[in-house]
């Protein structure tokens, strides 16, 4: 039988891009939160846009763990 796992994560992705000041909002255990935030470190984004110009914007991803 397969275990299926959910974790939620929260960051703010910056106007570089990258993520920052990722942590856990839901956790699926100490082994799953470190595979989320690992690859949520790694992850960029295109920046939000205010009046054309880059600014941080918050961001949430659910993941299902198999």
């Amino acid at each position: 039988m397969t275990r299926i796992c959910g974790c939620g994560s929260a960051f703010i992705v910056g106007t570089d891009g990258r993520v920052h000041s990722p942590f856990i909002l839901d956790s699926g255990g100490p082994r799953e939160d470190q595979m989320v935030m690992h690859a949520v470190r790694r992850w960029r984004y295109r920046p939000a846009l205010c009046n054309g110009v880059p600014t941080d914007s918050e961001a949430r991803v659910q993941f299902g763990i198999r």
